[in-house]
């Protein structure tokens, strides 16, 4: 039955053109179909690493042949080495505070700061001022968005950041700046991870709001986009007694 189940999953799917028998015929299926064609949930050839218990259920092999027109291109070239940042006391950041509320000030010599200041605005009832980061003239790539702020407990807690491609919407994310997010490190700062974005476009702008949700205090510090780093396979996969693989890379 479970049998059954899988190959009426694989014939609706229409991704594949499929082989399927059940484990007693694997053997010589196995003896039959080309090496690259077959895949096998269940392996039974010596060497091959037990798996899953779901996966011993099933124990089939199938052969694939890959409809090539299925088969998605990448959306983006690769943009080797593109490392960029802006800071708030820099060009391409912009201001605006909503009327009747308080402006964003700027402050001097601010520890585990990007450039020794921040800007920051102290949120009221108003609400609707905000900030932006702005990159201009960005190849088409595949490239991740780093935020640095400095952390404290008196900065807000759900700080609304929108991200926009060429100015069509394309993120929200809702930064805690209270808590030290340490995805990864920079020259000594650690930086938070927006996302990790396709671009089609040359302008990439990151927004910061002020919303009833923001906090007391909204800070803006840096921005960083970067692409996303290549690797090179510098040792052959070693499998280990259960099954596990490990590989040394070494990034570009």
């Amino acid at each position: 039955m479970q049998v059954a189940m899988v190959l009426l999953a694989i014939a609706t799917s229409g991704l594949f053109s499929l082989s399927v028998v059940a484990t007693r015929q694997s053997v010589r299926l196995q003896n039959t179909l080309p090496p690259s064609q077959t895949i096998s949930i269940n392996p039974n050839s010596l060497g091959e690493p037990a798996e899953a218990a779901w996966a011993r259920k099933l124990g089939v092999f199938a052969d694939l042949e890959v409809d090539e027109r299925r088969i998605a291109k990448m959306p983006t070239p690769f943009q080797a080495g593109f490392d960029r940042v802006v800071d708030n006391s820099g060009p391409n950041f912009y201001s605006h505070h909503a009327q009747d509320s308080q402006p964003w000030q700027t402050q001097s010599n601010v520890p585990d700061s990007f450039g020794n200041t921040i800007t920051r605005l102290s949120a009221d009832q108003s609400h609707g001022s905000f900030a932006a980061y702005v990159f201009s003239n960005v190849p088409d790539g595949e490239y991740e968005l780093l935020l640095h702020v400095p952390r404290s407990p008196d900065f807000g807690v759900a700080v609304r950041h929108r991200v926009y491609f060429a100015g069509s919407f394309a993120d929200t994310i809702d930064v805690d700046q209270t808590v030290d997010t340490r995805d990864t490190e920079i020259d000594g700062l650690y930086w938070q991870r927006l996302g990790v974005y396709h671009v089609r476009g040359s302008m990439i702008a990151v927004q910061v709001i002020d919303t009833p949700g923001s906090g007391p205090t909204i800070v803006c510090d840096a921005v960083r986009l970067r692409s996303r780093r290549s690797f090179d396979i510098v040792a052959p996969p070693i499998q280990s007694s259960d099954g596990s693989v490990s590989v040394t890379v070494e990034l570009n």
